[in-house]
């Protein structure tokens, strides 16, 4: 049904870094979801994003969602920061939102950076109410930017002035407080994933090698995924120095490196030079990547990005994990330090990796156990968590449904977008009354 405010459906603007076609960017992939569980609920939803390349259309509809694309990232990168790039970024952001803002009801931005001080700004401007949610985890979440260096202050100023501000755990919630924020402008809503619709991996496969011939997979081997920046100083690098070993052990194994960056040029040639040029498949980015969940039959996930929509989606997938010890992932999963380097194995194991029961941990430490571990200081670790669930993969199989049944009790994509649904009409309620109000005042 759809959503009205007044006589009209409410329109929303979403204010995000990236979208469609960087669904392999977890910013990306978490605001595309969001757009579309709103839109299917009646809101008229449209986005405003960066474009990153010139030959990009500054205009184009997704599942039936206007975006808009009409300027350019900062050419130095984004970084805590307030340079000439930054402040041309800013002004064409603040531009647009002065020109066409005034023809929708919230203005919501999808992180807090940079454009958050644009929307919070201008949509005081405008007389419009403004949600902000406040990404992330661990030390690569928002709340850190904000904490440091004076361009973080001043995007905090900014966040603190919406009207609204998202944050997706109790945790969040006390380093927000610790900053000083307003504990009654919080709303907290946990991201959340939507139910897949399972394949057959094999008919998966072949459809995708069709699409990509990068993906052909010959039929005796297992495919072991990642979906990060190629950076070399990012965590990728851990598994691309790991892979020689690992199919010195497992002759079958399939590498998809899914995703783009500065450092991709070296990632190749480095596995190359380790002979594995037949064994890697380096498709670059991907639009939509739950397919790709479905037809890997493991994940290594390293760094701190990736836990507001990528890992929910592998998750969702049944896809077994290995998930390297940061602190973003010990917030995700609730674990302190110690309780994770008792999953790390120091040492090859003959151990059957077994589904855990409720009765074996408490709560918190059941989902976690679900997945194996890594210490990105000790890089045998990585290879011994992906020997051991090859060795029991039926049974990380297992695991890996555990975690997703508990996972959609508690971070369903429904009760996302329910939640959403709630604030949003309340705070257009609010601004009606009080568009009301001021109405009746000046008619008087």
């Amino acid at each position: 049904m759809p959503e009205i405010s007044g006589t009209r459906r409410l329109r929303l603007l979403m204010i995000g870094r990236c979208f469609w076609p960087l669904g392999t960017l977890d910013g990306g992939a978490h605001l595309m979801s969001l757009a579309s569980g709103l839109h299917e609920h009646g809101f008229h939803v449209e986005v405003l994003t960066p474009k990153y390349s010139s030959d990009w259309a500054e205009t184009l509809t997704f599942r039936e969602i206007t975006v808009h694309r009409p300027f350019r990232p900062p050419p130095a990168g984004w970084k805590n920061a307030f340079d000439r790039g930054t402040s041309k970024y800013l002004e064409a952001l603040s531009n647009w939102l002065r020109t066409y803002g005034a023809g929708f009801d919230v203005i919501y931005c999808d992180l807090a950076r940079e454009e958050a001080i644009a929307a919070s700004n201008l949509s005081k401007q405008l007389g419009l109410p403004c949600i902000v949610r406040v990404a992330g985890q661990g030390d690569a979440s928002d709340l850190e930017w904000m904490a440091a260096g004076k361009f973080g202050k001043r995007t905090l100023a900014a966040v603190q002035r919406a009207d609204a501000v998202v944050l997706g755990s109790a945790a969040a919630e006390r380093r927000w407080r610790t900053l000083g924020g307003d504990a009654s402008a919080v709303t907290r809503i946990a991201p959340g994933s939507f139910p897949q619709p399972m394949h057959d991996k094999t008919k998966l496969r072949s459809a995708l090698a069709r699409i990509n011939g990068d993906f052909f997979v010959p039929s005796e081997r297992s495919v072991l995924l990642s979906i990060d920046r190629h950076d070399l100083q990012s965590g990728i690098m851990h598994l691309v120095k790991a892979a020689l070993g690992l199919s010195n052990e497992i002759g079958s194994l399939q590498y998809w490196l899914v995703g783009d960056g500065p450092g991709r040029d070296a990632v190749y040639s480095r596995l190359r030079g380790d002979g594995l040029r037949q064994s890697v498949a380096m498709p670059g980015s991907f639009g939509v990547v739950e397919d790709v969940f479905q037809a890997a039959d493991l994940m290594v996930h390293s760094g701190s990005d990736g836990f507001d929509a990528l890992i929910p989606a592998a998750i969702e997938a049944s896809l077994p994990m290995v998930v390297s010890n940061t602190a973003a992932a010990r917030e995700f999963f609730q674990l302190r330090t110690a309780e994770v380097e008792s999953m790390i194995l120091d040492r090859k194991s003959d151990q059957p990796v077994r589904s855990p029961t409720q009765s074996d941990v408490e709560d918190r430490l059941l989902e976690a156990s679900c997945v194996s571990w890594y210490d990105t200081e000790r890089p045998r670790t990585l290879r011994f968590a992906v020997l051991q669930m090859m060795n029991q993969l039926e049974a990380a199989r297992d695991r890996a449904e555990t975690l997703k049944r508990r996972w959609r009790r508690e971070h369903s994509g429904a009760a996302m977008i329910d939640a959403y649904r709630r604030l949003l009409r309340s705070l257009a309620a609010t601004q009606h009354r009080s568009q009301v109000a001021f109405d009746s005042e000046q008619a008087s």
